[in-house]
């Protein structure tokens, strides 16, 4: 009885698989796997509340969302307890928006060099699967009461006690057809400042790359202390084939490095050059991008007048991370020189040194581009790869065509038909329900007689293949 059941419930998916498979188009077609999860701290809490560093919180239904200096996603209910990804936002992008019925949204406040070892490294653990999100995921939350707008904390938030048991389990769902390009199976990851963690322009690269790039920037970070404190555990633990690295603005106004600058510019180039060493060393390519201008009024005093003023000074340091690319032959996406020649600072800035939207687009106007044009130098590609392709060419490996049933296989009863008959006798054949078969059942003629074999029939019956 239970072979008999599972020949029945297996014919039945098989059956529902070719119905699926023709009546959508194959980009439909989708993988699932789940990322990870994350920790709630806070249910619909005001704006900026006391201590917001770090928090991840939830906003149900009425509550508005903006800020700009929260990282913001988007989604809807899919109707099964689910709730689908429809948008996702960097921070210091202008975002305003009422949370709809039958939607929910997250907001993080990415802050992990903040003042609080606890809801630093809560912070940290929740960014890792934050940043690997897409549209399209799936996100399934528990510990959370929309209706009474209430979450399953104790504890004080920012303190050793806190606890939380309100999850986000995130689970991925990827168009196994989607275009493929030499960056697809390369690691990607990014080091820097809060200007590379904001934005969401690692989300753009990532779709324009047709791969995924990690940030790992942390807001407030120099590249000494960066190589330091955080390379082994948020660069080298990922095995990169590409590390983008941009630091700058931290390492020019520090109060640090104000007090004694040529000893700071030779920190910061002894800096550049470990990481790119500590790059080739785990087999990794470096990219040096330099940060946007920033509103020198904010920051410029008499510790700068050796190099005619702070303008002079980020000059000098920007200059230095030139030569190291240029003399280790690297990549070198200078943001910093395009926002001068444009004027986009103080105009285009948030505060007085994070891009608007404006800006941060600016930027992907050139590190898209400069990625494209690299592609033979960061992925030793040979040839010339064609961006503007609308279908994956055929030895990309992206997709694998079914194959006809060879001849003189696959009429299994010997009727002159080849139909689902001749597939319910082989998934009889292979649930042990019948002893003997003829080797025509070997529809794919890979020596084996399974419900392979009977999938492909299937297909053949449906028309979906000849």
């Amino acid at each position: 009885m239970k072979k008999t059941l599972s020949l029945i419930l297996t014919l039945a998916m098989l059956l529902c698989g070719v119905v699926a498979f023709s009546s959508t188009n194959a980009s439909a077609d989708y993988e699932t796997y789940e990322i990870g999860e994350m920790t709630l701290s806070h249910i619909n809490p005001g704006l900026f509340p006391t201590d917001s560093s770090n928090m991840l919180a939830v906003f149900g239904p009425g509550n508005s969302l903006n800020g700009r200096y929260w990282t913001k996603i988007y989604a809807r209910s899919d109707g099964a307890g689910n709730f689908v990804v429809e948008e996702k936002i960097g921070c210091h992008r202008a975002y305003n928006k009422t949370v709809e019925n039958g939607c929910i949204a997250l907001m993080i406040m990415y802050a992990p060099l903040s003042a609080n070892s606890v809801t630093n490294k809560f912070a940290i653990e929740n960014w890792k699967v934050w940043d690997r999100i897409k549209v399209g995921d799936v996100l399934k939350i528990s510990g959370v009461n929309f209706l009474k707008k209430t979450i399953d904390t104790t504890g004080t938030w920012t303190q050793a006690d806190f606890v939380s048991n309100a999850k986000v389990k995130v689970t991925a769902r990827r168009d196994k057809n989607a275009l493929t390009s030499p960056y697809t199976d390369k690691t990607i990851v990014a080091m820097g400042d809060s200007i590379t963690v904001g934005g969401g322009w690692t989300y753009d690269l990532s779709d324009a790359l047709r791969t995924d790039v990690i940030n790992s920037g942390f807001g407030g970070d120099t590249a000494h202390a960066s190589l330091a404190a955080r390379y082994d555990t948020h660069v080298a633990a990922y095995n990169p084939d590409i590390v983008i690295v941009s630091f700058g603005i931290n390492d020019a106004v520090s109060s640090l490095i104000k007090n004694d600058l040529p000893a700071g510019l030779a920190q910061y180039e002894k800096a550049l050059r470990d990481i790119y060493a500590r790059n080739t060393a785990i087999g990794a390519k470096t990219v040096f991008q330099s940060a946007n201008n920033i509103k020198i009024a904010t920051f410029d005093g008499p510790a700068y007048d050796a190099y005619g003023g702070l303008q002079g000074w980020i000059d000098t340091v920007i200059g230095t991370m030139k030569k190291v690319a240029e003399e280790y032959d690297c990549l070198f996406i200078d943001l910093y020189s395009m926002w001068k020649e444009k004027g986009l600072a103080p105009t285009n800035l948030v505060d007085s040194t994070h891009p608007t939207e404006v800006g941060y687009d600016a930027n992907l106007e050139l590190i898209i581009p400069a990625f494209k044009d690299n592609v033979n130098l960061l992925c030793d590609y040979e040839g010339e790869f064609d961006w503007d392709a609308t279908s994956a060419p055929d030895d990309t490996g992206s997709s694998t065509p079914d194959i006809g049933i060879v001849e003189g296989k696959g009429d299994v009863n010997n009727d002159g038909v080849i139909d689902n008959l001749d597939a319910v006798m082989i998934l009889k054949y292979d649930a042990g329900l019948i002893n003997d078969i003829s080797d025509i059942a070997d529809a794919n003629g890979d020596g084996y007689i399974d419900n392979l074999d009977a999938t492909l029939i299937l297909k053949y019956d449906a028309g979906l293949i000849g």
